[in-house]
């Protein structure tokens, strides 16, 4: 049972952090378009 508990653990930290990592590409994208629209 812990070794399932350390699985998921992995998991979850994986998709959080490529989670993380598609929201400030996301975000820098948005950034990047607003940037251009004001020019």
């Amino acid at each position: 049972m812990k070794n399932f508990t350390v699985a998921f653990n992995k998991i979850t930290s994986i998709f959080y952090f490529n989670t993380t990592k598609q929201m400030e590409i996301r975000f820098s994208t948005i950034l990047l378009i607003l940037d251009v629209q004001n020019s």
